[in-house]
């Protein structure tokens, strides 16, 4: 898994992830691209719907009609981050209160947020130049 980030020189960055390509803006900026933050979020909001989706197919829960999700942070600076984040989660459907909350629990087990749980090793290389494939 690797994504390639190009500086466009104007405070806008060039997103390969895949197949797909977009437009990023620097932390600073107020245009209409995403920040890394708001990407952030919207892979730990996609990961934990996902998720929750996947393990009520897995498990047999009936009536998941969907599931939504708001994510929210609070920054804060020394140093700058995220210091909190906050997932509001509507689940829509038919369901108990017992597979709600193995839903729940389910979610909270994403990629994502297990990540953010178990802080990863990261290694940092500086090079001349980065072809598409690096």
């Amino acid at each position: 898994m690797a994504v390639h980030v190009r500086d466009e020189g104007d405070g806008s960055f060039h997103v390969q992830a895949g197949t797909l390509s977009f437009l990023m803006d620097a932390a600073d900026r107020s245009a209409d691209g995403p920040r890394s933050a708001d990407l952030l979020l919207a892979a730990l909001a996609t990961c934990t719907a996902g998720t929750m989706r996947a393990f009520a197919a897995v498990a047999g829960i009936q009536g998941l009609r969907g599931v939504d999700v708001v994510a929210d942070a609070v920054s804060a600076t020394k140093p700058q981050r995220l210091q909190e984040i906050s997932l509001r989660i509507a689940i829509r459907g038919d369901l108990t209160v017992e597979q709600i909350a193995q839903l729940t629990r389910a979610g909270t087990h994403c990629k994502i947020h297990n990540t953010l749980h178990r802080e990863p090793e990261i290694t940092v290389d500086v090079v001349r130049d980065l072809s598409p494939g690096d």
